[in-house]
């Protein structure tokens, strides 16, 4: 990603010098729907991420951060208040991208993905315990064993899950049908 040119100026977020003398420059851009920090110390970029990680993930047993940082980008290091400072810019910067009808589209498309997803991995997951259960001869199982049942049970709240998001999103369900029917349409003219 750091090849890749953002889609709106950078904004500077905050700007500090190290203890040895560096100087650091956080700015935002966009780059594609997303809100990424950039860092620079003495002008070179050295880190692009989206978030800001917590130190206390990233440090080895044995390991303790220096006085008063708790955060990361890259290899530079923030206090909570700098931290919070770069955390409220990106959040802000983000929920405008967020408003934008084609974002908030794909946000919707990709929730009923996900939602589909589920269904699916719940009945796969019956299947496989029913073909387990068939494999080691166990009839009653195969049909009413506590790991198909489960499965069951979840993704028919899954399809519940679906149904409701559906009911309350038509405009996704409408867009997906009018691609269909676009599709059908372009490949009966191609046959």
């Amino acid at each position: 990603m750091y090849n890749k040119t953002m889609e709106s100026t950078e904004q500077t977020i905050l700007t500090k010098t190290t203890q040895s003398g560096k100087a650091v420059r956080v700015v935002h851009a966009r780059y594609l729907d997303s809100a990424l920090a950039t860092v620079y110390l003495d002008g070179k970029k050295v880190a692009v991420s989206q978030r800001m990680y917590d130190i206390s993930t990233m440090l080895r047993k044995g390991q303790t951060a220096p006085a008063g940082v708790t955060n990361v980008i890259g290899r530079v290091c923030f206090t909570a208040p700098e931290a919070t400072t770069i955390r409220a810019a990106l959040d802000a910067q983000q929920a405008e991208i967020d408003k934008e009808p084609r974002v908030a589209e794909q946000k919707l498309r990709d929730k009923r993905r996900s939602l589909l997803d589920a269904i699916r991995g719940w009945e796969d997951e019956a299947e496989s315990a029913t073909n387990r259960a068939w494999s080691r001869g166990e009839e009653a199982e195969a049909f009413c064993g506590a790991k198909v049942i489960t499965a069951r049970a979840e993704a028919k709240t899954a399809r519940q899950a679906l149904a409701d998001f559906d009911a309350a999103n038509p405009q996704v369900i409408a867009t997906i049908e009018r691609e269909r029917s676009e599709d059908a349409d372009r490949f009966a003219r191609t046959n």
